[in-house]
């Protein structure tokens, strides 16, 4: 988690940032005991991961496309030396949606 915040660049950021979904993701495919041998709580866990997966490449995918749009643009991906610029509306909205659904904000978290 340290290493989330101390990295200093975009693309080292979303990698860190996608691979704690992974640490819920085995937690939801492992698989459950109860007193009554009921198949329907492993359902659930099995659509539940399948959620998550599909949202983290949804969010994962908008982060990668504004990550290349500021590569295209500015040659670089160091949040040091992009700190100083300002970024066009388009790159703000991929990183703002990829936010908000990772965030769960209403209208974009499934």
């Amino acid at each position: 988690m340290s290493l989330l915040f101390l990295s200093g660049d975009l693309i080292l950021f979303g990698i860190l940032f996608e691979l704690q979904a992974l640490a819920l993701l085995g937690l939801l495919l492992q698989p459950q005991t109860s007193i009554s041998s009921n198949t329907t709580q492993v359902k659930a866990n099995a659509s539940a991961a399948l959620y998550l997966l599909g949202y983290t490449l949804l969010s994962g995918s908008f982060y990668a496309y504004g990550s290349y749009q500021v590569y295209d643009l500015y040659g670089t991906t160091s949040i040091y030396l992009l700190q100083d610029i300002t970024l066009p509306d388009s790159i703000y909205m991929c990183f703002f949606i990829a936010g908000a659904i990772k965030l769960a904000l209403a209208p974009f978290h499934i």
